[in-house]
């Protein structure tokens, strides 16, 4: 659900991203002032080795020789924007490597002594590194200004002022698809693992959907829409439509005199135009033989002791092949909804519960998600801000799937008569489920206008994988505050922002580090950058699907971070509840990022 308020969007970086293979090709010299061509060497894969025996053209003697010395070994890319390695063997007597592009004007030399070497073109050499022996090693990153598919790269080695072609050059790919497409699937690869069917279970539906809405509070109207939506479709023998549904008595729980007041459960059933109209109206009435119990007006659904009975009841007493939970409500990005609350000092949450002044943090959801009675499929936050990292490491081990938004969506949230009937018909797989989510969402025309659409299926078995690369690239930028700071503010504020104007500060993480991959001009950032990116956007990325609305958030791309200016940063993001953290913030140290930055 949204908060009330429309939020800005800051312009995305556009990225000119994917390599997603490469051939390598060469054709070569060697040691004289003169030589004869010799046939090219391809290689497919990889990595490749491409002998180096002649030379066309005279050796130069100088530190800029002639571009007319041709290469010893090529790349083709599939455009620009990749990374790739070159390792040249030289001679342990040489002491000098120049190294370069085919067509450039200059070439760059460096001691074989040296660490790094800068080469300003549009094919950039953001570091050439001594290995062991005489073994010289250069990453490449292609920049996005590059016009040509086939990059050619260049070497020779001198001794003593005298320059040789190496016997050989080693080239590898080390990041070949740049860490992703720049353009999340808007569909789930259903061969992936997190998409597999689940056993058939002999007599029980396909699927329970378990539906936690907290309408104690200000968004209490919609929920009589979307509970009359859930009417449209009703429980079958295909799935269970389970609710937990409680309406309060507080300041903006709004007042509906055909309503009760209190905590009640419902198996939801097909119903008629007439009740579904009613229910849309206010009048609960007709929802009198779903009910399948009235837990009373005392109920905190603030609290994750009561979301955790709700899951063990719900999928003991309706189990099914598949289990879908979906919390509705308020969810407030990094901070707490309520920052006055009893419970502040807590870092995130969603299901703030008006009456008791009580909200479920990010902490307590695997406490609220433990051992269910059957493993959940889909967790699905019908909520704003909830689709970032922290949420989605926090639950990594609860859920197989999770679906969100990474911006505040309209207060009518989900149409739940259109994906539940999309279920009915087509919920063969959580990634079918998730999909038909997304899409019902993203499509609703009665949502054409809104900029703050956005929704994703994640992999939440890749958040592991997404945390150790994440781990890398904050050290990394950590190590760069400094020296890359006016670079590293640029690619903050340039990429696609969630709630920014309400302090919450919530950027698009695959921008942000595609941003650095893309303008970093040290190895360690680009090459971290971009194997980040893969864990996100990939083969086998986190990011299962990802859309965005036609009225804004295009730079969306399924995950969001927080990620304020330091002046901005609040303290409450590491803050503690009940002795516990964000785990995402102990795992890769991105608090410290946070406050390390100098600009």
């Amino acid at each position: 659900m949204k908060l009330h308020t429309r939020l800005r969007r800051l312009t995305v970086l556009s990225a000119a991203i994917g390599v997603l293979a490469a051939w390598l090709s060469g054709c070569g010299g060697g040691s004289g002032s003169s030589g004869s061509s010799v046939a090219a060497v391809t290689v497919s894969g990889s990595s490749g080795t491409i002998a180096a025996t002649q030379v066309t053209g005279a050796i130069p003697t100088g530190a800029n020789p002639a571009p007319t010395m041709q290469s010893a070994s090529g790349l083709t890319t599939a455009s620009a924007g990749g990374t790739f390695t070159v390792n040249v063997t030289a001679p342990a007597s040489a002491d000098t490597l120049l190294v370069g592009t085919q067509g450039q004007s200059v070439y760059y030399s460096a001691s074989l002594a040296q660490k790094s070497v800068a080469l300003a073109a549009s094919h950039t050499v953001p570091t050439t590194t001594r290995q062991a022996g005489n073994v010289f090693s250069v990453t490449f990153a292609i920049g996005s200004a590059a016009t040509s598919s086939t990059v050619t790269f260049e070497a020779v080695y001198g001794t003593a002022g005298v320059y040789s072609l190496p016997a050989t050059l080693q080239v590898s790919i080390v990041a070949a698809n740049t860490g992703g497409n720049g353009n999340p699937p808007s569909s789930p690869d259903l061969t992936r693992s997190a998409c597999a069917a689940n056993p058939v279970k002999s007599g029980v539906p396909k699927w329970t959907v378990l539906v936690y809405v907290n309408a104690a509070n200000n968004l209490s109207s919609f929920s009589f829409q979307n509970i009359s939506q859930m009417m449209q479709v009703g429980s079958d023998s295909n799935v269970n439509i389970v609710v937990q549904w409680k309406l309060g008595t507080c300041s903006d729980c709004g007042t509906y005199p055909n309503a009760f007041v209190s905590t009640r459960r419902y198996l939801i059933k097909p119903h008629s135009a007439a009740d579904v109209s009613a229910v849309n109206g206010g009048d609960t009435t007709s929802l009198a033989a779903d009910q399948v119990a009235d837990l009373g007006s005392n109920v905190d659904m603030g609290s994750y002791q009561t979301l955790q009975q709700f899951v063990q009841w719900g999928a003991s007493t309706y189990p099914a092949s598949n289990l879908a939970l979906v919390i509705w409500d308020h969810g407030s990005a990094s901070l707490p909804i309520n920052r006055t609350a009893k419970r502040k000092g807590a870092t995130r949450a969603v299901s703030f519960d008006d009456v008791y002044n009580d909200e479920i943090e990010t902490q307590e959801l695997p406490l609220a998600l433990a051992s269910p009675p059957q493993p959940i499929d889909l967790l699905i936050f019908d909520c704003s801000l909830e689709q970032t990292i922290e949420v989605e490491y926090q639950v990594r081990n609860n859920a197989r799937l999770m679906v969100a938004g990474e911006d505040s969506p309209p207060g009518s949230g989900y149409p739940y008569n259109l994906w539940l009937a999309d279920l009915k018909s087509n919920g063969a797989n959580p990634c079918n489920v998730g999909a038909d989510i997304v899409n019902e969402f993203v499509n609703n025309t009665a949502y054409a206008g809104y900029s703050d659409i956005t929704q994703s299926v994640i992999d939440l078995s890749q958040m592991n994988n997404v945390a150790a690369a994440a781990a890398t690239f904050t050290n990394s930028l950590i190590q760069h505050t400094s020296d890359q700071a006016s670079m590293i503010a640029s690619a903050r504020n340039n990429v696609t922002t969630y709630a920014e104007s309400d302090g919450y500060n919530q950027i698009d993480f695959w921008g942000f580090a595609d941003a650095i991959r893309r303008t970093a001009t040290t190895s360690d950032l680009v090459n971290s950058a971009a194997a980040f990116e893969k864990t996100l956007i990939g083969s086998s990325g986190a990011v299962l699907m990802s859309r965005y609305g036609s009225g804004g958030d295009s730079g969306s791309n399924g995950i969001a971070v927080y990620l304020p200016p330091p002046s901005n940063y609040d303290s409450e993001y590491t803050s503690t509840y009940e002795g516990q953290s964000l785990t995402w913030t102990t795992a890769t140290q991105w608090a410290a990022f946070i406050q390390d930055q100098t600009q």
